[in-house]
């Protein structure tokens, strides 16, 4: 009977391990975990596509490919949820293999067994290059918007007023509050 209970119990360890498995080696997200001084003890499938094997090997420094001008933020900022246990959130740039820089935005979380001081960390990060660079065309369209000299009007599908720029306020002489919403 107790044999069986501890099959049983293997058999679920092993199950829950190739859950995790399955989810770190399928999501699209980058999934790691480093030790207290930044070394890679995993680091999931999808690094693949942004670092070298080599870069990814068990104890390496996980941040060598980290900006230059990012690094010691981002080191010192590990060391501190490993010192603390209090999680944190960083926006970085990495020097992928293609030689392309990146931004990523990343949770981390310390790492700890028990009641134990914390081991390392898990890293979950986000390659966010693309939503950056839209948000960053988006403001350079606004501001675009705004100082034309022209009077300017942006309606929805139904005519209905959604922005306007300050040339058309100066023309028309209504401000935004009095015709945001109208037709």
């Amino acid at each position: 009977n107790q044999n069986r209970r501890l099959q049983a119990a293997r058999d679920e360890l092993r199950a829950g391990e190739q859950r995790y498995r399955l989810i770190t080696e399928h999501a699209a997200d980058l999934v790691a975990m480093v030790d207290r001084d930044g070394r890679w003890l995993y680091a999931s499938p999808s690094y693949g596509r942004v670092l070298a094997p080599a870069d990814l090997a068990l104890g390496v420094d996980a941040f060598r490919r980290v900006h230059e001008e990012d690094q010691l933020r981002v080191r010192a900022a590990i060391q501190a949820v490993v010192a603390t246990g209090e999680s944190c959130r960083l926006r970085l740039r990495l020097h992928t293999l293609d030689g392309d820089v990146r931004r990523i935005e990343a949770l981390v979380y310390a790492v700890r067994e028990d009641r134990d001081p914390a081991t390392g960390a898990v890293i979950a990060s986000r390659d966010v290059t693309e939503l950056r660079d839209r948000e960053e065309q988006l403001e350079v369209a606004a501001h675009a918007f705004e100082r034309m000299a022209e009077g300017m009007v942006i309606t929805n599908a139904a005519g209905r007023i959604l922005t306007i720029n300050a040339a058309f306020s100066r023309i028309t002489g209504f401000p935004s509050g009095e015709v945001l919403g109208r037709q």
